[in-house]
This record gives C-alpha cells, structure tokens and sequence, in this order.
C-alpha cells in the first residue's frame, strides 16, 4: 500500500521568501565581496601598516633613520654614475663608437664579483665596517670622471661602480632586516623605498647642475659627498647598534 505524506502541499500563505542576496549567483556573490573588500583594502592596509611600523621601530627608530637616510644618499649616488655615465663616455670617447656600451659591460662583468668578495669580506669584519668601506670606495670611484678626462677616469669609475653597488645594497638590506627580525620583511620594503627617494632626485639633481652645456662634473661631485655624508651615517648606525647590543646584555 502506497502511504501518502500529510500536507505534502504548502499553502502560499505558508511559503517563505528567501533573501534576495540568497538569490543571487555565487559569480555575483563573490564579484559584491570583492568590491566590499577593495572599498575597505585601502584604510584598513593604511592602519595595518601604521600600527606594523610602529611596533618594528620601537626601541630601534634611531638605528632604522640612521641607516634609511644613509640609503637615500647611496642611491642618490648609485643612480647619477649609473644615468651619466655613459653619456659621459660617448661625450669624451669619441673615438670608440661603443664607449656607453662598454662602459656598462664593465659595469656589468664587476657586480658579479661584489657579493663574493664582500660577503667574505663581511664574514671577518662585520657587514657594517664593510658597508662603509664600500662606500668610501664608491665615493673615490665617482671622483674619478672629475680627476681624469679619457678612459681612465671613466672606466675607473664604472669599475668601483661594478664592484660596489651590490655589495652596498645587500649589506644594507642585511643590516636593517637584523634590527627587528620579526619585522623583517617591513624594514626591507621601507630601506627599498628610501633607496629609490635617492634614486628619483638623483637625475634632477644632476641635469640641473649641468645646465645647458651637459656639464656632470657638479652632479658627480655632489653625489661623492652625499657617499661620504651617508658613511657618517653609517658609522653612527654601527655605534647606535653596539649600545642597544651592549644594553640589552646588561
């Protein structure tokens, strides 16, 4: 015998109605939440990284202004070799018709060099010694164009650029990530940012000074000192670290 289920129909009285939001596909579900999301991405990235940064500077801030401003300067250096100095080439090396080019592959072959040597280099002295050595040498390097007209001055220079650049950037990467390792990854993007603050002033800087007659002579000059300033700074990096090394043993 077939038994028949009681009120197997529903009265429309009795019927519910579904939210809309229920009736929706799940593509349009999903496209309102990622629209929801990007409306809140913004402010809420913006707190996140305020609070993240201030909890990364805590008892550190000096050491990371210290070193963060060093880096704007290194850039600043970095980046007026680097624009003008092949054109600095093909300007005084008339006769090679590839001078820009050359100048770069020298440039190019030298920085492979740079973190061997001055990795082993660090692993003696320590990475903030070496990070100053590194850049009294690109300062002496980036004078080279000024004391010596032809090859010399130039090839010197994109020699030193090759082999210290690198070396610069890795040590100071290494350097600022060890203030606060738990925040690591912060005080890389911030050194990051800091490095290309110095590389975006560094070419108007330079075509400023050279005025009309494309003279870089002032632009290289003005980046050695940024170097030599950028060293002091490094130096009292090294010492603000040893006193809260020092501190935190005592």
């Amino acid at each position: 015998y077939a038994i028949r289920p009681q009120n197997s129909t529903l009265s429309s009285s009795k019927v519910c109605k579904l939210p809309t939001s229920q009736l929706k596909s799940p593509k349009q579900q999903a496209a309102e939440l990622d629209h929801n999301n990007q409306r809140l991405s913004v402010p809420q990235a913006y707190r996140n990284f305020k609070r993240s940064l201030y909890e990364a500077a805590a008892g550190h801030s000096k050491a990371i202004a210290l070193l963060s401003a060093s880096y704007v300067l290194a850039g600043f250096g970095y980046i007026t070799s680097a624009t003008f100095l092949p054109v600095m080439a093909t300007q005084r090396l008339t006769a090679q018709s590839y001078a820009g080019l050359l100048i770069w592959l020298v440039v190019g072959i030298f920085a492979m060099l740079s973190n061997p040597i001055w990795g082993a280099l660090a692993k003696r002295i320590g990475e903030s010694k070496t990070l100053m050595g590194l850049t009294l040498l690109q300062a002496f390097g980036m004078c080279l164009p000024l004391w010596f007209d032809g090859a010399v001055g130039l090839y010197g220079n994109a020699v030193i650029l090759g082999l210290t650049f690198v070396g610069m950037v890795s040590m100071t990467l290494n350097l600022i990530k060890n203030i606060n390792p738990a925040y690591s990854n912060l005080l890389i993007g911030l050194a990051t940012l800091a490095y290309a603050i110095g590389q975006f002033i560094g070419p108007l800087v330079t075509v400023a000074l050279a005025g009309k007659q494309d003279n870089f002579n002032a632009g290289l000059l003005v980046a050695a000192s940024g170097l030599l300033l950028g060293l002091v700074l490094v130096f009292f990096f090294q010492r603000q670290t040893q006193r809260q090394s020092q501190s935190s043993f005592n």
